[in-house]
């Protein structure tokens, strides 16, 4: 699992190792690396990641190392903001779902940031 993420810090993580899966698309062509390593880091950070919102008991090293109070406190609040983590409305919740359901996202944008470096071999 991957202890330095929260909200404020998963997009770029996810948009920096889409452009290194892009680079080792160019390095090793035609071996289904991208599908490979995009699977495995979506699967960890969807489950470091909101394990640590839903408070996991398996998550808590990861909070607690960072010294936030529980999960959620460090996925919102990333150790820099001060917002209520205890009284969070639906409204909020929402949001921070469509905040997970866009990890494919930021990972296939680092992706195409890459692709147009690196270029893109499916041999």
């Amino acid at each position: 699992m991957i202890p330095f993420d929260s909200f404020l810090i998963d997009v770029f993580w996810l948009i920096g190792l889409g452009f290194a899966v892009a680079w080792v698309n160019a390095a090793f062509p035609g071996r289904h690396l991208v599908e490979i390593f995009s699977g495995i880091i979506l699967v960890l950070f969807w489950v470091s990641s909101i394990g640590m919102y839903c408070e996991w008991s398996a998550a808590a090293w990861m909070w607690k190392m960072m010294g936030a109070e529980s999960g959620r406190d460090w996925m919102i609040n990333s150790g820099i903001f001060n917002f209520d983590w205890r009284n969070l409305t639906v409204g909020s919740h929402i949001l921070f779902g469509t905040l997970f359901a866009a990890y494919p996202l930021w990972l296939y944008t680092g992706l195409r940031i890459g692709y147009s470096i690196f270029g893109r071999r499916k041999d």
